[in-house]
């Protein structure tokens, strides 16, 4: 067995994970798999593929997530009350500390961090022992406060040490210049927290507050969406990552966490991903057959607008081309891979002849994955559509790091608010080194870019 620990950290995180749980559980129940012990015969569910994201509870036989919820401040296991009342969490995988971080990622990480970090690695430690053969993990946090940046990059670093896994996926929310961020201090948040992580994740996925709000209000039609919107959109996202790494896809296998990650890792510094969810509005509209709407989806998994982390740089985002150099979609709903590998190739060879110059796509870096929806199959109109979450990795990313790097140049070179952080106990060396790592990361991703650009002129 190959299974898959969830850990949330932060208030982002234990609302992502959260919802995530209750949206998997709604679906899974709609279906009678809600509990572990099924006839395999009887369900398109093996007991192994559930067991890949799930366990069994000893004392009722309901299963349980294999996930794990750690803040600093305690008023953050009020988000769990009403999973925890309906048994969908076991308190024993939750743990609080007794004060928040401020929003200081030197308090989530060296100070208050550090005396609930045992407490935090026990918890996850019990959960990998009762795994057969532990795959890796999903981490979900945000990287903009304290505790998701601090405490995360902790337990990044400790789960890899001592559990050794091969694969750790992280959703990292990064701070963005709109309403929904209102740390002042998110740059310096951020920044430590890509320092004190990069070496450990495997992948991290770049999502900001301001591409979730434009990717609600360009196709949902949510003029104003909040947190509850936000969170629906990344949980909706990840549903189909999560129901990839249980069911079994059209080609009967189930997908590895580690082979998505080596995947899509083509170079060591080259970690960061962006990812976009399209869901069908075809089939009510003018297209009504299978293979278009297929067609349709994957090339709108390409568009800005449907990206987690796309909108904060509109100074950028003309100057900086899209640049795929690899790309992994997983689909839910009705498809034929051949469908979606024909499109695929089409348009690596448009993208190359120049006709879009603004886009370029490496030949046959693609990942595909299919299988039918988890939606209820009573819902018909609901099961019908199709559905694809992508993680591509696209240099037009860089244009998150860059604002990054200018938002933290601007409150560094005046030292505002640095007293907070040297209170703790910390040098200015910290920030300076953790700059400098960032400044790299760009600097990688601009010499890869280049010297595509470089392969792809002498190719013609």
């Amino acid at each position: 067995m190959r299974e898959i620990i969830q850990v949330n950290i932060g208030e982002a995180g234990i609302r992502i994970g959260d919802n995530l749980i209750r949206k998997l559980y709604s679906n899974l129940k709609e279906q009678d798999i809600f509990f572990e012990k099924l006839n395999e015969s009887n369900n398109q569910y093996g007991n192994k593929d559930i067991q890949r994201l799930y366990q069994e509870s000893m004392t009722n036989g309901l299963i349980k997530p294999r996930a794990v919820f750690f803040d600093l401040d305690p008023e953050s296991q009020n988000i769990l009350t009403n999973s925890i009342q309906d048994k969908l969490i076991n308190t024993e995988s939750t743990y609080f500390g007794l004060e928040s971080s401020a929003n200081n990622c030197i308090r989530g990480e060296i100070t208050i961090g550090k005396d609930i970090l045992e407490n935090c690695m026990e918890i996850i430690l019990r959960q990998a022992e009762q795994c057969d053969n532990i795959q890796g993990v999903i981490v979900n946090h945000s990287i903009s406060g304290g505790t998701g940046s601090g405490l995360g990059g902790s337990l990044i670093s400790r789960i890899q040490i001592e559990l050794g896994i091969k694969a750790c996926m992280s959703n990292m929310i990064f701070p963005s210049n709109n309403a929904v961020d209102e740390i002042i201090v998110s740059p310096y948040n951020a920044v430590y927290g890509m320092h004190t992580c990069m070496e450990y994740l495997s992948i991290g996925n770049v999502i900001t507050n301001v591409g979730l709000q434009n990717h609600c209000r360009y196709n949902k039609r949510i003029e104003n969406p909040g947190i509850p919107e936000i969170n629906d959109l990344i949980t909706d996202g990840l549903s189909i990552l999560f129901q990839h790494l249980m069911q079994r896809n059209t080609s009967g296998r189930v997908l590895d966490l580690q082979d998505l990650c080596n995947s899509l890792q083509q170079l060591p510094d080259l970690r960061y991903m962006t990812p976009s969810l399209v869901v069908d509005t075809y089939s009510s509209l003018m297209y009504s057959d299978e293979k278009t709407i297929a067609n349709e989806l994957t090339k709108s998994a390409f568009d800005k607008s449907y990206q987690f982390n796309h909108g904060a740089y509109s100074k950028l985002q003309d100057a900086i081309p899209q640049s795929f150099q690899v790309s992994s979609h997983m689909y839910s709903g009705q498809a034929q891979i051949r469908d979606v590998m024909t499109t695929l190739k089409q348009m690596t060879t448009v993208i190359q002849q120049k006709s879009e110059p603004q886009m370029y796509l490496m030949n046959d870096n693609f990942f595909v994955s299919i299988q039918d929806s988890l939606i209820a199959r009573r819902d018909e109109e609901e099961y019908s559509k199709l559905k694809v979450f992508s993680l591509s990795q696209d240099y037009a990313m860089v244009n998150v790091f860059q604002e990054l790097a200018e938002n933290f140049d601007k409150l560094y070179s005046k030292r505002a608010f640095l007293h907070w952080y040297l209170g703790e106990g910390p040098s200015e060396g910290f920030f300076g080194e953790s700059r400098e790592d960032l400044a790299n990361i760009i600097q990688r991703y601009e010499e890869n870019y280049n010297q595509n650009q470089n392969s792809v002129h002498i190719d013609e």
